[in-house]
């Protein structure tokens, strides 16, 4: 793996030390994101889940805002995102938002309202609208608050907490990567007592891309990936609607092998992938036909270059994204090149 990291990183800085390996860069990243506005990605999901069955998840690319300004657009896009579903024909939608967009992080990591309430209000608006156009419109519009890198987790965590208080069900992400994440999950769910049914919150589970200290998380995938299956069941027993991200078809069958023993309906739970990594529609339709849930995360690009940031993040943690990559671009090629073949024999 570190041999795969090192000629990941040699490729990509030769790449953007050239303009054709800027375009290089993005025809092999296509398959991973969405670029367009609004109007166009809504356009899209609403294609993929009428086509397909999945549940979509959308997040609009940005590691973070830089200016309060730029946090305004981020909060005014998602409530736009919000208002639409409300008006076109998804039955669901889980909006992803990060932390860092919707509120200015100084260089101390610390808030500059340093009571959150700039969070938790942008947090609490959202999920009211999102509740109140479902309830409208017949759907289920869900908002996570995405998980960033252990110095944020707290804040996440904390800030979740005060709108479950509220009587708002927002979303949260887990990484079982992280040492301290069983403890969290206790003390989230053991001594609860909300407004709304527990399985209004949804509990994202998910190994972790983030690159964390060994002192506070497991660098090993195996040992991540067994943590995963133990916070899995440990969730199991709140009631919560679980949402198990994983790409490995050997972990996804696992647990719901997990809960099917312990009597979880399907209705309960649903697995999770990314957009474009290979043979993730083909899990999808295999899980959907069974009848369980399946969402796909679709991250889409507004800012031109908001991708960028996203990309390389993964591309350090999983170098096989560029293989896949380059992959999909000789067999992008490869289909192009049969379908002119087979038009210069019509003609």
């Amino acid at each position: 793996m570190e041999l795969k990291k090192y000629f990941a990183g040699t490729f990509l800085n030769t790449l953007f030390r050239f303009n054709f390996g800027i375009k290089v860069f993005d025809s092999l990243a296509h398959p991973y994101y969405v670029q367009g506005n609004i109007v166009e990605v809504m356009e899209y999901i609403k294609k993929q889940e009428m086509q397909s069955g999945i549940h979509p998840i959308v997040n609009i690319l940005g590691e973070s805002a830089n200016s309060a300004s730029e946090a305004v657009d981020y909060n005014s896009w998602y409530n736009q995102i919000i208002e639409m579903t409300g008006k076109n024909n998804l039955s669901y939608l889980n909006i992803s938002e990060k932390p860092t967009q919707l509120v200015v992080i100084d260089d101390s990591l610390k808030i500059i309202d340093s009571s959150n309430k700039q969070l938790v209000s942008a947090l609490e608006q959202h999920v009211s609208k999102a509740e109140s156009i479902g309830l409208e419109s017949n759907k289920t519009i869900r908002i996570t608050l995405d998980m960033e890198d252990h110095r944020f987790t707290d804040l996440s965590l904390n800030t979740a907490k005060q709108l479950w208080s509220n009587g708002l069900p927002l979303n949260i992400v887990l990484q079982s990567c992280l040492n301290r994440t069983e403890q969290d999950i206790t003390d989230l769910f053991s001594k609860t007592n909300y407004s709304f049914a527990d399985e209004k919150i949804g509990v994202r589970i998910c190994r972790g891309i983030y690159l964390e200290p060994k002192a506070i998380a497991t660098t090993d995938k195996k040992i991540a990936k067994k943590r995963l299956l133990a916070r899995v069941e440990q969730l199991s027993n709140y009631g919560v609607y679980l949402q198990i991200a994983t790409h490995d078809k050997e972990v996804v069958y696992e647990a719901i092998n997990l809960l099917e023993k312990k009597n979880v309906p399907k209705k309960s739970y649903e697995i999770q992938g990314l957009m474009g990594v290979p043979n993730t529609a083909l899990l999808a339709k295999e899980l959907i036909a069974a009848g369980h849930n399946y969402a796909t995360y679709f991250p889409f690009e507004m800012i031109q270059g908001a991708s960028y940031p996203y990309l390389m993040r993964r591309l350090k943690a999983n170098p096989n994204i560029m293989w896949y990559g380059i992959k999909n671009l000789f067999q992008t090629y490869r289909d192009e090149r049969e379908n002119n073949k087979r038009k210069l024999l019509k003609g």
